[in-house]
C-alpha cells in the first residue's frame, strides 16, 4: 500500500500514546509499518522530552502561537462508494477522491477498517483441497445427454434402436402392400364403417329429439303456438333481416367523390 492519506496523524499519534485514540483507527498500526516506525520515534521524542527540564512559557504563549496556525477547511461532498475503496486499496484512486478521504473523517475510518480486514485475509492460510477433489466433484456432476449420445453410448442401444427402427419400416411396408392387395376389402370395410356410423347418428339425433318433445314447456310452446302468430313471427323477422340488410349496405357504401367546378 503506497498510499498516504490513511496514515495516523500527529495528533492521532499523541492519542494513541495516551490509550485515547479510538479502536478502529488504533487497527490501522497492525497493517502500516510506516506509522509504526513513526510512533516508536515519537516515543523515543516524548522520553527525550519527559528527561529535559521543564521549563515555563511566557504569558500569552498559547494564543500566539494558536493566532499563527491556519485551519483548512473539510472538503465537501458525497462519501466514498464500495468501489472507490477499492480503488483505494488498489492505488488507484483518483485525486478528488484523496482529498475527500483526508477530510473526511468517516470515509478514513472506513477505509481503514477495510485495509485492516484485506491484510487479515490475506494472512490466513490458502485452501488446499484433498487429491482427486476435481474427480468426485464431476461425479456427482450430472449432464444430461442427447437422444443421439444415448443411442450411440454403447453396442447394445445400437442394436436395441436398429431393432425398434426395422420393425417400424417393416410394419409400414406390410401395411402398404396389404392395402394395395386388398383394395375391395377396404372399400367394403369403409362402406361397413359409414353405414354404422350413419346409424348411430340418426339414433342418437332421434333419441335428443324425443327427449326434447317429451318435455313440458315444448307441450305449452305447441298449444300457444297458431299459425297467425307464426306468420306474424316470421314476417317480423323477415322485415327485421331486410332492414338490416339495407342499414349494412348503406353504412358500407362509399361516399362519392365530389368534383370541383369553376364558376362561370
Amino acid at each position: 500500500m503506497t498510499d498516504h492519506t490513511l496514515h495516523l496523524r500527529p495528533d492521532e499519534l499523541d492519542l494513541l500514546l495516551e490509550g485515547r485514540l479510538a479502536s478502529d483507527r488504533t487497527s490501522h498500526i497492525e497493517t502500516c509499518e510506516e506509522c509504526r516506525s513513526a510512533l516508536d520515534e515519537l516515543r523515543d521524542v516524548v522520553a527525550q522530552l519527559n528527561a529535559l527540564p521543564a521549563l515555563e512559557p511566557p504569558a500569552g504563549f498559547s494564543e500566539l502561537v494558536m493566532a499563527s496556525v491556519r485551519v483548512a477547511p473539510l472538503a465537501v461532498g458525497q462519501h466514498l462508494t464500495a468501489d472507490d475503496l477499492d480503488a483505494w486499496l488498489a492505488g488507484a484512486l483518483h485525486q478528488d477522491g484523496r482529498n475527500h478521504l483526508w477530510a473526511c473523517t468517516e470515509c478514513r475510518q472506513l477505509a481503514d477498517a477495510e485495509r485492516a480486514l484485506v491484510y487479515r485475509l490475506e494472512q490466513l492460510p490458502l485452501f488446499q483441497p484433498g487429491a482427486r477433489f476435481e474427480e468426485r466433484v464431476m461425479a456427482k456432476v450430472a449432464i444430461p445427454k442427447s437422444w443421439r449420445s444415448r443411442i450411440f453410448a454403447s453396442r447394445r442401444s445400437v442394436a436395441l434402436a436398429a431393432g425398434l427402427g426395422s420393425l417400424v419400416v417393416g410394419s409400414m411396408g406390410a401395411s402398404v402392400a396389404w392395402s394395395l392387395t386388398h383394395q375391395d376389402t377396404l372399400a367394403a370395410l369403409g362402406t361397413w364403417a359409414t353405414t354404422v356410423a350413419t346409424q348411430w347418428t340418426l339414433a342418437a339425433a332421434q333419441g335428443v329429439g324425443s327427449r326434447i318433445l317429451a318435455q313440458p314447456w315444448v307441450l305449452e310452446l305447441r298449444s300457444a303456438a297458431s299459425p297467425g302468430r307464426i306468420a306474424a313471427l316470421t314476417a317480423g323477422a323477415t322485415a327485421l333481416y331486410t332492414g338490416g340488410l339495407f342499414a349494412m349496405r348503406r353504412l358500407l357504401a362509399l361516399p362519392a367523390p365530389r368534383v370541383a367546378r369553376a364558376l362561370p
